[in-house]
Formats: structure tokens, sequence, C-alpha cells
């Protein structure tokens, strides 16, 4: 019944807005690997963050909350691996920002390192292509991502934990044959509701926000792509520098700065909020 009441539309456009939608998690009965890949997933993920160009998904089993968030127009990739996305759970159903994860974190711009002007080029061929684009995205931020900031998690005793760490906390990022980026979220229920996982949890909805940072830079379509040396090093990575999660592309000795998203995402303005009140999935609820 639950499924039927909540379950409105296979695929829900969120915008910022000051309410919260219910919503159902889906219990997870297969294999998820938090490895970048969304072939775990299905092919479109049920909520289109209109605003970020991003859709995005999640389910659960009596440990794990999983996310996927994917974008397929590089302008949007760039913008979700440079100005950052937050991830806020509320156990209490509401809207407090005292429990999440921060991944991709927001990278800051070098000293003088000053935004292009907009300038549309009338010859498409002038420009980077689609493929050289994605190339030396992939090839920068996996030097330049390679942490995750925690907030307000009970157990957890640093404010930034590796990809691959001790409490459980599960990240991968990679693009598929086509472009498109997939970020993995694995994220244990303990962590989130602050207790070990108690059938009353599944009673009352559980808030979860999703906020895309503001970007603030300007690309210039005709300009010439930045080389991958400024501001990162080359290296490898999963997938042969495609992808990343930690210790599979190495680690920056930090203060590695996304020249390259500045180079390419038109200004926005303003943060991406959407809260959606989720309802987790019990196994015997989902047969």
């Amino acid at each position: 019944m639950r499924k039927i009441a909540i379950v409105l539309s296979l695929f829900t456009v969120l915008s910022s807005a000051a309410y919260a939608q219910d919503a159902l998690s889906v219990w997870r009965d297969s294999t998820i690997t938090i490895d970048g890949k969304s072939k775990d997933w299905q092919s479109f993920l049920r909520f289109y963050i209109s605003g970020a160009k991003a859709q995005f998904d999640f389910c659960n089993d009596s440990s794990y909350l999983y996310i996927c968030i994917k974008a397929s127009d590089m302008n949007a990739q760039a913008r979700l691996l440079h100005a950052g996305i937050d991830i806020w759970f509320d156990p209490t159903g509401k809207k407090k920002t005292k429990t999440g994860i921060s991944f991709p974190q927001k990278l800051e711009r070098a000293p003088g390192d000053q935004p292009h002007k907009v300038r549309a080029s009338s010859d498409p061929s002038s420009g980077p292509t689609e493929k050289s684009v994605a190339s030396r995205l992939r090839e920068h931020v996996i030097f330049a991502q390679t942490s995750i900031k925690v907030i307000g998690m009970i157990g957890v005793t640093e404010q930034a934990i590796p990809m691959q760490n001790k409490y459980g906390i599960d990240i991968a990022y990679d693009w598929d044959s086509l472009n498109i980026l997939s970020i993995e979220y694995k994220i244990p229920l303990t962590l989130i509701l602050q207790h070990p996982v108690q059938a009353s949890d599944l009673d009352h909805p559980m808030g979860l926000g999703i906020v895309v940072g503001a970007e603030q830079i300007q690309h210039e379509s005709s300009a010439p792509m930045p080389s991958s040396a400024q501001g990162g090093q080359r290296g490898g990575g999963m997938n042969g520098g495609a992808g990343g999660r930690g210790g599979n592309g190495g680690r920056s000795g930090g203060g590695v700065q996304n020249n390259l998203a500045n180079d390419r995402f038109s200004n926005d303005g303003e943060q991406q909020k959407v809260w959606l009140k989720i309802h987790l999935e019990s196994k015997s609820s989902a047969q």
C-alpha cells in the first residue's frame, strides 16, 4: 500500500522548494557495487533536479542507504565536480542540516584565476569536442576529489575522511562509454540514524536533502581548454583515469584547483536544494 500511495510517477522533476516531498525508498534486491558505474541501477533514475540537470535515485537494505546521482550534460558535470554536493540526513523527517556528507567537495579557484566571459562562437568546430572535455575533466578531478567531508555523524572522529575509510561510507564516481557521469554513495544507516537500526525506524520518514553548490563561473565557448597540467598532475585512476575512489587514482598533495570546471560552466547564481521525506523499505514489505 505504501508503494502505491507514495510512488506517484516513475520520473519526478524536483526544484528548490520550501516543502519536502514524500518518496518511498526501494529495497535493494540485488547487489550494488560502489564503483561509479550505474549498471546496478535502472536506466532512468526516478528524480530529476531541474536546476542542476542531474538525476538521482536511492534504495536501502537493512544496513545501508544507497544513492546514485547522474549527469549527462558536460556543464552540469563540471558544476557537480567543482561546486560540490552536500547530502543531508534528518532522522526526524524535517530539514535540519546537522548530519550529512559533502562529496564532491567544493573546489576553490586559485588566487588570480579569473572566470572567462561568455562568448558565443558561430563555428561549433572551433571549440573543444565533448569527448576531449570529458577526458580532461576526468584527468583533473581524479586528483582534486579524494576525500569526503563528514558533518555531525556520531563515531566519525575526523571531519574529512578518505573515500576508502573504516566507517563504512563508500563513494565512487566514473563515466560510462557515453560520457555520462555517475556518482554512487553507500552510507551506513547507523551513522544516519545515530543508533542501530530498529523496526520503528520504518514507521516514520527521514529527511533527505541534496544541495548542489552555486556555480559562479562563466565559460568561454571558443576559448581553448586548459592543459591538464595546469593545477593538477597527470596520472592513472580507475579505468585508466576515468573515475575515482580513494586510493585508486593516487592522492594529490592538496591544494589542487579545478580550473577546468571554471572554464566550462555557465553562471547559475544559486544553490539547488531539494528535500524529500523518504520512507525506508523493509525486506518483508518489498516481497
